[in-house]
């Protein structure tokens, strides 16, 4: 028999009396005076002269919709209403904070770093499902520098002039396809063309369809080992596809002449890294498995944006019709030629935004933030939601206003405008580049090529009445990136079959 554990003489007694037949009545009087007062002694919010962060009380735990009654991210900002611009809540016995502001994360997650920046223990995906191999869930060490130095030798600077040129032939294939689509395929082509671009980025190879679905797995109890069958069997399948999308790729470094990739900058370097094949193949996986859900939602939300909002795709539209005109498709390098393209993108991220409770950190020791305890080990969320509504940084933050992020001539990027990706610590820039590659220079470019072909209008039902999806945040799927629910919409070429000629022929000639 398990007995009750307890530090305190009340629990003892209760013990005594369990083990010697003491009446039922007062032995079980004693355990539940002693289970109070050891709960209440460790769920107390003062360690020595510092208190906790403000939050609820230790009995509503649980970081789930069922719990709260609507999404965490807007649970979360309820809280920060209540109680400040950092506020904690337990998930179990697992104390997480979390951060309402910029001024806080900043403060915390960049200005001390070295205190924030691991990850925490994610036992399904990192753990069971890989090997604790993924990147994206490493904690801070060694490994993880090795696998960020391999990211960004990749994916970095000196890489992006490859990487353009595989972006624009597939956004050009893309197009193509749109045009000689039908609208239940829509999102598919573009799954296709984000799935292709990453397969080019990391391995040098595209792909012809796209089915690979990341982050099925939220389960973290330990009681459920039995479940670790489930997971361990993925692992094993990925690790397949994995190895055989190394080997191939392999192959073509070898015997051919290969397109740059981070699979060929990384062999150069393996032995620097230190990675076995294995860690290699699933340190290559992160810009696919991950960037290609996250890269697509926000292609999805840019049209959602438009279908709300024609008057700034006619806006877009005119920019796009005076900057590269109509016997020509657009080109990578325009962006640098489209401000207000480039503002459209930025108030997509912030209108909408993918993370809106940012990635989880993890705390390295024991820290004091403006008299606040915040204890080794705690959880540390930012609530990106709560910081693209702060009415300071943006005024009418609830409206879609692309004229925010430019200068008073409306001709370039204000150099004063608030980054809306709300990327705190080098940790997240990685991390980031790896899931999104890019997102704020890789979707302006497909963003183009859409105006310039087409206008983007509601799908209409039986009876020509227009059918306009929900843009409401709380009705898009949950998770650590939140996407919308697949909806319907048309698009009309603007300029008849033109488009299909000209992408037909700078497909032929590209790259």
């Amino acid at each position: 028999m398990t007995l009750i554990p307890s530090t305190n003489a009340l629990g003892l007694l209760a013990q005594h009396g369990i083990k010697n037949g003491l009446p039922l009545f007062f032995s079980f009087l004693c355990a539940l005076i002693s289970v109070i007062l050891y709960v209440t002694k460790s769920t107390s919010r003062r360690v020595g002269k510092y208190s906790l962060p403000p939050g609820l009380p230790r009995r509503f735990f649980g970081l789930t919709k069922t719990n709260f009654g609507m999404p965490t991210w807007k649970a979360l900002a309820l809280l920060h209403e209540k109680y400040g611009p950092v506020t904690s809540i337990y998930q179990g016995n697992k104390l997480i904070i979390s951060l309402g502001t910029i001024k806080a994360a900043t403060d915390l997650l960049e200005k001390r770093s070295g205190i924030y920046s691991s990850r925490p223990r994610n036992i399904m995906g990192s753990e069971l499902m890989s090997g604790g191999m993924r990147g994206v869930n490493m904690p801070y060490g060694p490994r993880w520098r090795n696998w960020r130095s391999l990211m960004h030798t990749g994916m970095g600077i000196q890489a992006s002039g490859g990487h353009k040129c595989i972006q624009s032939l597939e956004s050009k294939i893309m197009l193509h396809e749109l045009l000689e689509s039908n609208p239940a395929t829509y999102g598919t082509r573009i799954r296709r063309t984000l799935a292709s671009i990453s397969m080019s980025m990391a391995y040098g190879s595209v792909v012809s369809e796209h089915g690979h679905q990341p982050g099925k797995y939220v389960v973290e109890s330990r009681f459920m080992q039995w479940f670790r069958r489930v997971p361990e069997a993925q692992r094993k399948s990925d690790t397949q596809v994995y190895m055989a999308l190394l080997n191939e790729a392999r192959e073509k470094v070898v015997h051919e002449n290969a397109p740059t990739s981070i699979l060929k900058k990384g062999l150069e370097r393996q032995a620097d890294y230190g990675m076995s094949d294995v860690e290699m193949a699933f340190a290559l996986s992160a810009p696919f498995s991950a960037g290609v859900a996250t890269s697509s939602t926000s292609l999805e939300v840019f049209i959602l944006a438009m279908l709300y909002h024609p008057h700034v795709m006619r806006k877009a539209q005119d920019e796009i019709d005076k900057v590269i005109g109509q016997c020509r498709l657009p080109e990578f390098e325009d962006a640098d030629f489209l401000p207000y393209i480039n503002a459209v993108i930025k108030e997509t991220l912030r209108w909408r935004p993918l993370f809106p409770m940012g990635i989880p950190h993890d705390t390295l020791a024991d820290d004091v933030y403006e008299d606040m305890h915040i204890p080794m080990g705690s959880s540390v969320v930012w609530n990106a939601y709560l910081m693209s509504r702060d009415e300071k940084l943006f005024s009418s933050a609830e409206e879609f206003k692309p004229e925010r992020y430019l200068d008073s001539k409306e001709q370039t990027i204000s150099s004063k405008a608030v980054d809306p990706a709300f990327v705190f610590g080098l940790e997240d820039v990685f991390v980031l580049v790896c899931t999104l590659h890019g997102i704020l220079s890789l979707l302006p470019f497909p963003g183009e090529l859409l105006l310039w072909a087409f206008d983007i209008l509601p799908s209409k039902d039986n009876t020509g009445n227009e059918i306009l999806p929900s843009v409401a945040m709380e009705d898009f799927v949950e998770g650590l990136a939140i996407r919308p629910h697949p909806f319907g919409y048309l698009l009309k070429p603007r300029k008849g079959d033109e488009e299909a000629k000209r992408a037909k022929e700078e497909i032929a000639s590209t790259c």
